[in-house]
């Protein structure tokens, strides 16, 4: 069951535990190559950041279907699926492409039974207007 997002820094102390568990004691035999070692904290800053955006967005969707009101609780991870693909599809694509993108991400999302409604709404929560026509 969906119990809600994981605070950013929660994730980013996990994320460095499991690091720590594969980097080794410092002690022959150490496998972690000390190129690996030097980007430690490069690798932590980009995790930490990923993970905060990741919490707003999903924390954005919570508010968004509790504002709806009329969303069933077990349709909630499928929202949070849409808005996953959404957070994708605006790191890779230009504005003008995300938007007829997102259109067609709505429209797979609305046959699989999804709110249009809340679909645009999440789709606007990322600052994608809809696509213009040609």
């Amino acid at each position: 069951m969906f119990r809600g997002s994981t605070p950013a820094n929660d994730r980013l102390e996990a994320y460095k535990a499991k690091v720590r568990a594969f980097s080794g004691t410092g002690t022959p035999p150490d496998y972690t190559p000390a190129v690996i070692q030097g980007k430690l904290a490069l690798m932590y800053r980009k995790f930490a950041k990923a993970a905060g955006e990741q919490a707003s967005y999903q924390n954005q969707v919570g508010a968004i279907l509790a504002r709806a009101g009329t969303e069933s609780r077990i349709l909630r991870p499928f929202y949070q699926a849409f808005a996953g693909q959404m957070y994708k599809l605006c790191l890779s694509a230009t504005p003008p492409d995300c938007a007829n993108e997102a259109a067609i991400l709505i429209a797979k999302w609305v046959a699989r039974g999804l709110s249009q409604g809340v679909l645009t709404s999440i789709r606007a929560s990322f600052g994608v207007s809809a696509p213009i026509a040609p």
